[in-house]
């Protein structure tokens, strides 16, 4: 605050006169600087401040109040923003108030959460007489000055702010693998496991731009209001781009410059015509893991027909084997192509990729599709009918509902009840 906040106005905007009156002092610690800027009303909007500077021949009459000053109590000198021109919004000047001044005082010791070793106070202004030297820099462009320096200032913020979240995370990380509840150890359960996940990764869903036409169509807006409960969606933000424009793309490979991972599911060759295939983005990030996933793959006959779960099982085998005998196969809701045998196989090969990367320094492209990824969940049942132990009729294999000891059945009630009892003493526990 002192030295690398408050000190370069002085250093940058200051006259020598004043440089050679404060700045000693400064840097021997026999002076201590603050800045007033927020007020009640008046925080982050600056141009909303209501304490006034009026000029009134060779000095200046300072009215008003701040709040949340650092270094208010124990500070010497104040760097103060006030308006100067009433009519104009960003009419602001910087004032360097002295703590012996007739007309400053300070309020209260504000108590806070944090930072305790500061102090943070309220000041007030009752007509302080500023001499002309007194005045920092033009005081008609005290707002624009404010705006150059504290782009540094936030910019230190959000970097403390980083280090302390980084910090609370290794510090919970440490806990939850101490602590224990119920005879295990609380990162073990999912409810905890889900919050780490949170907090440790960040993911950012590109969303695309809906058209006017679109929001007018039934059900678009109860999807929106439908998405805070959506569990696949939960502790993600959202961007919303337009990809076919230039402004879109470019926001996008903004974002694949800082990124550890990209998915994609469009089909073949779209995120190459749009410009961010695998390529654009490797040659602007080579750490980058590219991780796409398609339903029939990225080339045959069937890359660029349209699909669904149900196709892409159906084609692999999977679909046909499941259901009662002497009935038509039933889906199992999309569970073996879009979860199982698509986004659990690419997130594991993604995962895998990631490992990688961090060791060598090197990207890579992670291909999966739907079609393959429910084939390959099928390994176990064509290895049976290798060996003459599989007939892929619905209903004709044990773990098919051929079996007694492995199905499903009505209770009194009208629900149901599974049974999975294939080791024979299981089975006999069942008589």
């Amino acid at each position: 605050m002192h030295s690398r906040l408050v000190g370069p106005y002085i250093g940058k905007l200051g006259t020598e006169e004043q440089k050679q009156r404060f700045l000693p002092g400064c840097a021997s610690g026999e002076r201590i600087l603050g800045i007033a800027m927020t007020e009640s009303g008046a925080g982050s909007d600056l141009a909303g401040m209501k304490t006034q500077a009026r000029q009134e021949g060779d000095h200046w009459v300072l009215t008003g109040s701040k709040t949340f000053i650092s270094n208010g109590i124990n500070g010497d000198l104040f760097v103060v923003a006030a308006r100067t021109v009433p009519d104009k919004r960003h009419g602001l000047g910087l004032f360097l108030v002295e703590g012996d001044m007739v007309g400053f005082e300070r309020g209260r010791n504000l108590k806070k959460m944090g930072l305790k070793a500061q102090d943070t106070a309220e000041l007030f202004f009752d007509k302080v007489k500023l001499p002309a030297v007194n005045v920092l820099g033009d005081p008609e462009k005290g707002f624009y000055n404010l705006m150059h320096f504290l782009v540094e200032e936030r910019l230190i913020n959000a970097v403390g702010s980083i280090s302390h979240a980084q910090v609370a995370f290794d510090l919970t990380m440490d806990y939850i693998g101490e602590r224990k509840a119920f005879g295990q150890s609380i990162a073990a359960f999912q409810n905890t496991r889900f919050k780490m996940a949170d907090m440790g990764a960040e993911v950012i869903r590109v969303d695309r731009v809906a058209m006017p036409q679109e929001s007018a169509k039934p059900g678009v807006q109860r999807a929106g209001a439908q998405k805070a409960r959506d569990p696949l969606i939960r502790g993600r933000r959202s961007i919303a781009l337009n990809l076919k424009s230039k402004a879109g793309i470019g926001a996008l490979l903004r974002l694949i410059d800082q990124a550890d991972a990209l998915f994609e599911g469009f089909r073949p060759g779209v995120a190459e015509r749009l410009g961010f295939g695998p390529e654009q983005c490797l040659e602007r990030n080579p750490q980058l893991v590219f991780g796409r996933l398609t339903g029939w793959g990225q080339e045959g006959p069937l890359a660029q027909a349209a699909g669904h779960d149900i196709n892409y099982i159906a084609l692999s085998g999977a679909l046909h084997s499941i259901g009662r005998r002497g009935r038509k196969p039933v889906a199992p809701l999309n569970l073996l192509g879009d979860f199982g045998g698509g986004g659990l196989l690419l997130a594991f090969g993604m995962v895998c990729a990631l490992f990688e990367a961090g060791r060598s320094g090197k990207g890579q492209v992670v291909d999966a599709a739907m079609l393959d990824g429910a084939t390959s969940v099928m390994s176990m049942f064509f290895g049976f009918a290798a060996n003459g132990w599989f007939d892929d009729a619905p209903g004709s294999h044990m773990l098919g509902s051929a079996a007694p000891f492995y199905d499903t059945y009505e209770t009194a009630d009208g629900q149901y009840i599974s049974i999975g009892s294939l080791e024979p003493k299981f089975f006999f526990k069942l008589t």
